[in-house]
């Protein structure tokens, strides 16, 4: 039976975006409706917030660089002196918001937007290269998620949430080029949809089914080859902790009624360890 460890009960109306950072003091992690950035700290376990002034989608470390992607572009967020600087705000005005993002492994910082409530397919996906400039990449999305890159770096996945489905994409990490755009794994006929992602040693990629109590685990192929219940129903994202054999996975209460939560679903919302070996 698979091993799930409750690490914090922050009570996440939407958590996401777990990055294992131990230089910077942890594992951390976002509420995005409640516009918090928080971390679990290594040495203690105490629990650190950060407020943000909106809805903060995903963030990445570039090198000690932190960048956030806000509802209205991407930032520079210092986390010792809470100060914000804006980088690119490749969307002003035009009613999107940011959502996932990851750093790819040279530290290029990609994002995608969608419509508010991911009612209409508004969404682009975005590039912040390493010398600061911001460059439009792919358009068509509805809700883009599940960023991550093969083991090589050749391959970039990204999940549309609204789509059902896990794209595939030829990398080029020494340029950041992508093209061959094709799907990876259709997943229609699993319950819930798509949402983040990380990539294992041996190249599978483990993707969160956001309203579907699942952890599934896609062989290279795109096929399904291994999934884990979960005692959650919105399980939102992933990412392994430095041993490669354990996964942090963020959750979300949404609108799971506190009764049920408490009688069913006690750990929802809360930043959950899960043995991936």
């Amino acid at each position: 039976m698979t091993s799930i460890e409750l690490m914090a009960q922050t009570g996440d109306v939407l958590g996401e975006c777990p990055v294992v950072h131990r230089a910077q003091g942890g594992v951390f992690w976002v509420d995005v409706e409640r516009r918090l950035l928080r971390r679990l700290r290594s040495d203690d376990g105490a629990i650190d917030e950060w407020t943000l002034p909106e809805k903060i989608g995903s963030f990445g470390f570039r090198g000690s660089q932190l960048v956030v992607a806000l509802e209205s572009g991407l930032y520079e967020f210092s986390l010792k002196e809470q100060g914000l600087r804006a980088v690119a705000t490749p969307e002003s005005g035009s009613g999107t918001r940011f959502n996932d993002g990851k750093c790819d492994p040279r530290g290029r910082f990609w994002a995608g937007t969608m419509h508010p409530t991911g009612a209409e397919r508004m969404g682009s996906l975005y590039c912040l290269e390493l010398d600061g400039q911001c460059r439009h990449a792919l358009s068509g999305f509805g809700i883009p998620n599940g960023l991550a890159w093969s083991p090589d770096a050749r391959t970039m996945y990204i999940a549309d949430s609204m789509d059902r489905a896990i794209y595939a994409l030829d990398y080029d990490l020494a340029t950041g080029a992508i093209g061959n755009r094709r799907v990876f794994a259709d997943t229609s006929g699993l319950p819930g949809v798509p949402d983040g992602a990380a990539t294992d040693d041996q190249g599978h990629l483990w993707s969160a089914q956001c309203g579907g109590w699942l952890l599934v685990r896609y062989a290279q192929d795109g096929t399904v080859d291994r999934t884990v219940d979960l005692p959650v129903q919105y399980p939102t994202s992933c990412a392994f902790d430095d041993d490669g054999l354990s996964l942090y996975v963020t959750t979300a209460i949404w609108d799971i009624p506190p009764e049920e939560r408490a009688m069913g679903q006690p750990l929802a919302g809360g930043l959950l360890r899960v043995d991936a070996s």
